[in-house]
């Protein structure tokens, strides 16, 4: 048994460091979009536009508040930022809304901050049959190399670190035993109770590793609401809720353990649910 943990922490050990050497799969990019009122036959509601070949791209906005700040550029050209995040070919998969103007996009309703794309048809001949691939939204965005540059950026060095401590701490965790002499002191529901707290921790640990990479290489479209992205933070909460409580009860190295990875992974998880929010 103490080997197969042995393996499972040294394989898992890589996971973090596979991370970081992967790249950073977003890249910035700021076009300039042009604002029509009253899209789509409402006139309460403005919406801003930029082309690409014979995709129209766009952002629409709902709310007064809204409607009114683009309209504040007049004829001007609005910037707009997005974060587009690739695929391992290369291909948009994700595009973010960062920024419209200088308006973040917390500013926005969660539905003013997703991109449309709309494509105009070409009629054909009688009897002539065509075929069509709506691309959203890798129509409103170039690809890149397959390659992207590996980028240790800040934010990336301190969570590669944080990974490596936290399933370093639950190797050492699980892997110490107590000496005879420790055993007289500590009762046996004390030590039960201290790897309870550690596997409820690696499973929150571990749960976060998954949702993080789903979400960094859009393998899952996160969004304000979905449900995959609420359950998983939900749950992930849950268990470092659990561990860190049922360390309270446990003794030794695998109470401290228990203890610092799961109020780690706590932190992780609210982080999570914050920039979900955001998102």
């Amino acid at each position: 048994m103490r080997r197969l943990l042995t393996r499972l922490t040294v394989a898992t050990m890589f996971v973090p460091c596979l991370w970081a050497c992967s790249g950073d799969p977003l890249k910035r990019i700021t076009v300039e979009m042009n604002w029509v009122r009253g899209a789509i036959g409402q006139q309460d509601r403005a919406s801003l536009h930029f082309q690409k070949g014979a995709v129209d791209c766009s952002l629409n906005f709902y709310s007064d508040q809204s409607a009114r700040y683009i309209e504040s550029f007049g004829s001007a050209p609005v910037p707009v930022v997005f974060d587009v995040s690739y695929a391992s070919g290369g291909k948009p998969m994700g595009a973010t809304l960062v920024r419209v103007g200088a308006w973040d996009a917390n500013k926005f309703q969660p539905n003013e901050r997703l991109l449309a794309t709309t494509e105009k048809f070409e009629l054909g001949k009688p009897g002539e049959a065509r075929t069509s691939k709506i691309d959203s939204p890798g129509g409103c965005f170039d690809s890149v190399a397959a390659s992207i540059e590996t980028n240790f950026s800040p934010d990336i060095t301190v969570f590669f670190l944080l990974l490596t401590a936290n399933i370093g701490l639950v190797a050492v965790g699980f892997l110490h035993r107590c000496t005879e002499s420790s055993i007289e002191y500590a009762s046996r529901m004390a030590t039960l109770a201290g790897t309870v707290a550690l596997a409820l921790a690696s499973s929150s640990q571990i749960l976060f590793l998954a949702y993080a990479a789903a979400g960094r290489f859009a393998w899952v479209r996160f969004y304000p609401g979905n449900p995959i992205q609420t359950y998983a933070i939900l749950t992930g909460v849950i268990l470092s809720a659990s561990a860190l409580v049922t360390a309270l009860f446990g003794s030794g190295l695998k109470r401290i353990a228990g203890f610092l990875v799961a109020v780690t992974t706590a932190g992780l998880w609210v982080l999570a649910a914050v920039a979900s929010v955001a998102v």
